[in-house]
C-alpha cells in the first residue's frame, strides 16, 4: 500500500509540474501588443503650406518651427508631444474658392505599419462658393512606435511612404 501511494503521489507531482510549466510558458509567450485608435484629425481651410498638393512628415519640433507661422497658428490646439509623436500633414495647396476639402479615411492600423486613404472634395461645378483663396489641409499625430506609414489616393495608388 505504501509503495503504490508513493507512486501515485510522484505521478501527481509530475503532472502538476508539467501543467504549471505549460501554463507559465503559454502565458509568457504572447508578445505585448499595443492597441491603436484612429488618430484625431485637425483640419484647416487656411494652411498656406505650398501652392500645390503636398505631404509633410515631421519628426522633430525644429521641423515644425520651420513651417510658415500661418499653419502653426491654425494648428496651435494640437499639443504635440515630440518625444512620442510624429506629425503628418496633407495639404491640397491653394484653391481659387471655398468648397474644397480633404480628409483621411479607411485607416489600416497594424502594429508597426499604418495605411490611410486621402479623400478630397471639390465644389460641385456651377455651385456658388465664396470667392477667396483657400488652402485646405489636415494634420494627424502618428505614434513614434509606428515604423512605417503610407498614404493612398481613392484609386488605391500609393502617394507616399514615411519614413522613406
Amino acid at each position: 500500500m505504501g509503495n503504490s501511494f508513493m507512486k501515485v503521489n510522484t505521478l501527481i507531482s509530475n503532472v502538476m509540474t508539467i501543467v504549471l510549466t505549460v501554463f507559465m510558458t503559454s502565458c509568457g509567450s504572447q508578445p505585448a501588443s499595443e492597441g491603436y485608435a484612429v488618430p484625431k484629425s485637425f483640419h484647416s481651410q487656411q494652411c498656406y503650406l505650398t501652392q500645390g498638393e503636398s505631404y509633410i512628415w515631421l519628426e522633430q519640433e525644429d521641423e515644425w518651427l520651420a513651417l510658415p507661422a500661418a499653419i502653426r497658428q491654425q494648428m496651435k490646439s494640437t499639443a504635440i508631444n515630440w518625444l512620442a509623436e510624429n506629425v503628418f500633414i496633407v495639404s491640397m495647396g491653394q484653391k481659387p474658392s471655398a468648397g474644397y476639402g480633404i480628409k483621411l479615411s479607411n485607416w489600416l492600423l497594424e502594429q508597426h505599419h499604418w495605411q490611410v486613404t486621402r479623400i478630397t472634395h471639390d465644389p460641385e461645378p456651377g455651385s456658388l462658393q465664396a470667392m477667396m483663396i483657400s488652402s485646405p489641409c489636415v494634420l494627424v499625430k502618428i505614434p513614434k512606435t509606428i515604423k512605417s506609414f503610407s498614404l493612398k489616393n481613392e484609386q488605391d495608388q500609393v502617394l507616399g511612404r514615411w519614413p522613406y
